[in-house]
């Protein structure tokens, strides 16, 4: 069976470049070295990878242009950056959820096979996200003593000041949920829980993080808890997932995922 097409149109907000640097061979070095010299750019390539500075590639501009880009072509840029949010591995193809406007773009759901036990974990975690409410506004019960225990820690993980700016920006409104009034819980619209589960199809699928699939997803379907209960209109819910999906990925946030789960929250 032929792979689906995948169109993804680049809105230009800037979030693919912020976070960790763009992956850069080691043939494509001295090209980029080069055009950095030109640009007025020092030290380019750090460790194999894009230098930041706060979270944005040196070559990101304010108005969320590429320098490289603008001023040599899209050629001129590394190959990470040229494929992003487009993923092949393996046979696998898809659009990384990390793409802050990738639900933009219309597209079919993620079609790779997922083994059979996966595939359960993903209907079992939807469930824990949009079944009956612990409590009258509040989050179900099987999902609750997680959120109770280390809401404050997963806030702080994202919002702290050294996330990247475009990721923060789309994940500022989820700090209402440490008020003394957050919003009533009211669960996930049915086209949130299609995104929702797409989103933690195509995390596994395309091994976005290296660790154990089914806590992949679990924790992908956790974010997607905590961003519908923030505000579940799909056009500040999937950036906010997509964000998500990028701090999930290492750094503090996986360090407060990586703990045990709860008695609650297993089976």
């Amino acid at each position: 069976m032929d792979a689906p097409e995948l169109r993804h149109s680049c809105y230009r907000c800037g979030g693919s470049c912020q976070g960790p640097g763009a992956a850069v061979s080691a043939a494509e070095q001295p090209g980029i070295a080069e055009r950095a010299a030109l640009l007025g750019v020092s030290e380019p390539v750090v460790d194999g990878r894009l230098r930041t500075v706060n979270e944005r590639c040196v070559f990101l501009q304010q108005d969320n242009l590429c320098a490289l880009h603008l001023t040599f072509g899209a050629e001129a840029k590394p190959a990470s950056c040229r494929a992003f949010p487009h993923v092949h591995l393996d046979g696998r193809t898809g659009l990384d959820p990390g793409c802050l406007a990738g639900f933009l773009s219309e597209n079919p759901p993620f079609a790779n096979p997922l083994p059979e036990v996966l595939q359960g974990t993903l209907e079992l975690s939807l469930g824990r996200l949009v079944g009956g409410a612990s409590a009258p506004g509040r989050p179900p019960p099987r999902i609750a003593a997680w959120i109770e225990r280390d809401l404050d820690d997963v806030l702080d993980a994202l919002l702290r000041p050294s996330t990247a700016p475009g990721l923060r920006a789309r994940l500022r409104h989820l700090a209402v949920l440490k008020s003394t009034e957050p919003p009533r819980w009211v669960g996930l619209s049915e086209a949130s829980q299609s995104h929702a589960l797409d989103v933690a199809r195509r995390m596994v699928g395309l091994q976005r993080v290296g660790r154990d699939p089914e806590r992949v997803a679990l924790d992908t379907l956790r974010g997607a808890a905590l961003c519908a209960w923030a505000d579940g209109a799909l056009h500040r819910f999937a950036p906010a997932l997509a964000a998500w999906t990028r701090l999930q990925r290492s750094g503090p946030l996986l360090d407060v995922l990586d703990r045990p789960l709860p008695p609650t929250d297993r089976g």
